[in-house]
Parts: C-alpha cells; sequence; structure tokens
C-alpha cells in the first residue's frame, strides 16, 4: 500500500495475479466503507483480474454495494475513427438483495467478445457488420478483418464513453498504466501486462438499515423476474450461477494466499 488515507488508498501490486490484488482491495474498500460510508482503492501495477463481478459480489456479501472496473490495452476507436483508443473495459456493480441471487451486473464496453470473433475465424463464419471495423475503420464481417482492425463499443459513442471513463479513472487515481501504456495481453513475454484497477464499496448501513435495504431490492428484482415479454423469459439461473463460481473460485485462491 503506497498510499493511504480515511477511505481512499493506492496499492502497487508490482505485477500480482489481479485475482489476489483485486480480493486484498476489494476488501480494504470494503473495511474502509464501515468506518466512513464509501472504501475507494486504487491498484496500479496488476494484471488482469478476470471477471469483474468476483469484487462486486465480495462487497454485496458484506452488505456493500460494489463497484468495480479494469483498463486493458486499446481495442476500439472513437466513433468513426481509425485509431485504437481505448480497451475493452470492464465494468461491474453488485448490491444485495433479501431473496434470490443479488444483483450483479458486469460487462466488458465492446460490442462482441474478441474471443467470439476468434471462434468464428476457426470456424470460416461471418460475423456480425456491427461487431468490428477493419483497419481503415470500415465495418467488416471478415472475422479475420476484424482481429487485425478493431473492436466496436457497445452501443457507439455512449460505450466508448464509459471505457474511456474506466480507463481515466483507473490508471490517473492509481497513478499506473494506462492507454497504450497497457502491453498486450498475448503480446511480446519479455514485457509484463500491467494495467490498473479501481473498487469502490458504499456500506448501505451509512444511509438505510441493511434489512431495508435487502427487501427492497427484492422487490424490484422480482418485478424484473414477472415482467412482460413477447416469449423470452427473464432468467437468473445464469447469474446465480456465475454467482457461485466466483464463491468457488474466492474459496480455491485463498487455500494458496
Amino acid at each position: 500500500m503506497v498510499e493511504s488515507r480515511e477511505a481512499t488508498a493506492v496499492v502497487d501490486a508490482q505485477g500480482m495475479f489481479g485475482h489476489l490484488a483485486g480480493d486484498q482491495a476489494m476488501q480494504i474498500a470494503i473495511d474502509r466503507s464501515k468506518a466512513f460510508g464509501v472504501g475507494v482503492v486504487a491498484v496500479r501495477n496488476s494484471f488482469h483480474f478476470g471477471p469483474a463481478g468476483r469484487y462486486t459480489q465480495q462487497a454485496s456479501e458484506h452488505g456493500c454495494i460494489g463497484i468495480a472496473m479494469c483498463n486493458t490495452k486499446p481495442m476500439m476507436p472513437a466513433p468513426g475513427g481509425i485509431e485504437r483508443l481505448v480497451g475493452n473495459n470492464p465494468i461491474s456493480i453488485g448490491l444485495p438483495a433479501a431473496e434470490g441471487p443479488d444483483f450483479l451486473f458486469d460487462m466488458a464496453l465492446s460490442e462482441a467478445a474478441l474471443g467470439k470473433i476468434r471462434v468464428a475465424e476457426r470456424e470460416g463464419k461471418a460475423i456480425p457488420s456491427t461487431w468490428a471495423v477493419d483497419r481503415d475503420g470500415l465495418p467488416t464481417t471478415d472475422p479475420k478483418a476484424a482481429i487485425e482492425g478493431m473492436l466496436l463499443p457497445s452501443g457507439g459513442v455512449k460505450g466508448f464513453g464509459l471505457s474511456l471513463a474506466i480507463n481515466l479513472m483507473s490508471s490517473l487515481l492509481s497513478q499506473g498504466p494506462g492507454g497504450e501504456d497497457v502491453a498486450p495481453l498475448y503480446g511480446d513475454l519479455a514485457k509484463p501486462f500491467l494495467c490498473s484497477l479501481l473498487f469502490m464499496a458504499i456500506d448501505i448501513g451509512h444511509f438505510r438499515p441493511e434489512a431495508e435495504f435487502r427487501a427492497a431490492a427484492a422487490t424490484e428484482l422480482a418485478k424484473i423476474r414477472r415482467s412482460k415479454s413477447r416469449g423470452a423469459v427473464w432468467n437468473f439461473t445464469t447469474t446465480r450461477r456465475r454467482i457461485e463460481n466466483v464463491h468457488e473460485r474466492r474459496n480455491h485462491s485463498e487455500r494458496f494466499q
């Protein structure tokens, strides 16, 4: 820990696996939030931290709203651009509910994951033209051209703006790698992949009784599950399974700390 104040801290992970750095950083944020209502921890020089939902679930288990984000190497252009400017940066928000699974939102900011495009290339299949552009910034359905080109942000300028905000907050608060300083995850092995992380915990008890909040959250989530549709039905099974997997992975990693 290189900086520590009342509700905030900055941690230098020194190349540590992001899962370990993230677990520790979110726990610091949670502990600070219990004293000050909110805790914010920025981490620099970390390896990628995997699913962002791992850490927001950690916060919700302690009666907090959790927010986690991370920057990656630039992979997406500005709308209409032909230059990689921002990464496919992930963000997650989680909060506890009284019944059913907690609310857990976890997404990266590209229209489609690069992994899906690589699968399409291996299988010789075309991709939707909304997923990526080629080197000249033109929409493409060719996965090879997409890999050589750039991913497109989800929601156009909205996704680009949010991804840019994640990069700015993570790197500038931690004084860590950002933008072009983030190396490719599968690039030159002589150059370590180092990125910047940011974790926030908001203690619910500082705002209202936690049980009251959990009950209200459960009521709102139940409305989603009961909402009418044209045929498809909201299914929280996948979310619950992901949460269980998060628990399993965290318990496994703790045995090696």
